[in-house]
């Protein structure tokens, strides 16, 4: 019998995500798990570029990019031209990210 951990792997992170997904709900919190994870990932780093941000949460450049949408729309990030690289952005919480 062939064992495929691969599904096993997946699966548990699904139900994981979804767990979380109800906790914050049943908090009132008006994120999602994947805006939380970036916004975690700000909270310990501090301010950062998207590209290193993308690294840091395993999640490919388009996929940061929607959520940092959303979570600047929702006024919990800061988003600003990078002064050494000007194709960069540097991303931060603002003061209701941070909260």
């Amino acid at each position: 019998m062939e064992f495929n951990y691969g599904f096993v792997l997946e699966k548990t992170g699904k139900k994981i995500k979804q767990y979380l997904q109800k906790r914050f709900i049943n908090q009132g919190l008006d994120i999602t798990v994947d805006q939380w994870v970036i916004l975690y990932e700000l909270y310990v780093q501090g301010t950062q570029n998207q590209v290193d941000l993308c690294e840091k949460v395993y999640k490919d450049a388009p996929t940061v990019t929607r959520i940092l949408e959303l979570l600047i729309q929702k006024e919990m990030v800061v988003r600003k031209t990078s002064k050494a690289d000007r194709r960069k952005f540097e991303i931060s919480l603002s003061s209701s990210g941070r909260a």
